[in-house]
């Protein structure tokens, strides 16, 4: 959820031509961001999780994708409200197929979505943060 958030915020921050998101840490982060969601699923498989888990484990990283690209739409410019709530719509729509799979408890899943938003609201925060030291400079 970490590399996966900050990708959405150099992303974003790249596509208006402003802070940190070159061209150069676009890539890198997206990198990062491939590999925790493949370690992700590794670890699951290798846990012998894969048949209990393994869908679920795909659902929860593209819950933290849609989540970073939430926040960063709405936190960083250009902000895009309509992509924002996109993003929160795939969102709930990953966190409700989590539900109907009753793979994991409810506090477990609860405590899950807030993770995620915490984890990418931090990093649209600090990308912003950026921006406005570099701004003030």
């Amino acid at each position: 959820a970490y590399h996966t958030s900050w990708c959405a915020a150099v992303e974003r921050q790249a596509s208006a031509g402003a802070g940190v998101g070159d061209a150069t840490e676009v890539a890198r982060r997206r990198g990062l961001s491939r590999e925790a969601r493949e370690g992700w699923l590794k670890v699951v498989e290798a846990e012998g999780l894969g048949d209990a888990l393994g869908s679920s484990a795909e659902v929860l990283a593209d819950a933290a994708e849609a989540m970073a690209r939430h926040t960063a739409a709405f936190r960083l410019c250009p902000r895009d409200v309509g992509a924002a709530k996109e993003a929160w719509t795939v969102f709930e729509a990953a966190l409700a197929r989590l539900e109907e799979a009753q793979e994991l408890k409810t506090s477990l899943l609860d405590d899950l979505k807030w993770m995620l938003w915490n984890g990418a609201w931090h990093a649209a925060n600090k990308a912003a943060e950026e921006d406005e030291d570099e701004e003030e400079e």
